[in-house]
């Protein structure tokens, strides 16, 4: 068996474990310069693993959604870890399947349909670009988002191509913070 194969077996293998024990786990990514990802899986699917993210308060924050295809290791974390002992105490564990992770299209439409806003990025042209706003349509393979703090209330809306995304980040505190921001903002 090759060094990929068996490295890919042991990931799916800890992406599983995460999911059907609740455990926390971290996965790295092949992505250059992206921090790796904590939490608790809450779906794995055809292309994509969402996760329910350890914030650095230790506290479950929100979902981030990544490519299986991204996935370079994934680890399990210690039970008597700090961080699972922690989210274990401190918090409830996230619902399971909160999105369908089947394919990229099911993915952004169950999200469009539930969370908003959304950071959808396109992190392998760039590890920090990154598109803030709410879903507006899906057409031909891509993303229409809104953003959420447009520089000129003229922007229109930015069309993301599917195989240009690596990253959804949704349901975090800090992008609703990134809403009622906006919503202030526009009131004046």
């Amino acid at each position: 068996m090759s060094k990929k194969v068996d490295r890919s077996k042991r990931a799916r293998n800890a992406v599983d474990r995460s999911l059907d024990e609740r455990c926390l786990v971290r996965i790295t990514r092949t992505v250059r310069d992206v921090e790796p990802i904590d939490g608790v899986v809450v779906a794995a699917g055809i292309r994509w693993v969402i996760v329910s993210r350890l914030s650095p308060d230790l506290d479950l924050d929100g979902y981030t959604a990544v490519r299986w295809k991204h996935i370079k290791k994934a680890q399990t974390f210690d039970p008597d870890s700090v961080p699972s002992r922690a989210t274990v105490r401190a918090t409830s564990l996230p619902p399971m399947n909160i999105a369908d992770a089947t394919t990229t299209g099911s993915l952004l439409r169950s999200i469009e349909s539930t969370f908003t806003p959304v950071a959808v990025r396109s992190e392998s042209s760039n590890p920090s670009s990154l598109t803030i706003g709410a879903i507006s349509g899906i057409v031909a393979k891509s993303v229409l988002v809104l953003p959420t703090l447009p520089l000129d209330r003229q922007d229109p809306c930015l069309e993301v191509p599917f195989e240009r995304v690596t990253r959804i980040d949704f349901g975090t505190r800090y992008l609703a913070g990134l809403a009622r921001a906006a919503t202030r903002a526009t009131s004046r």
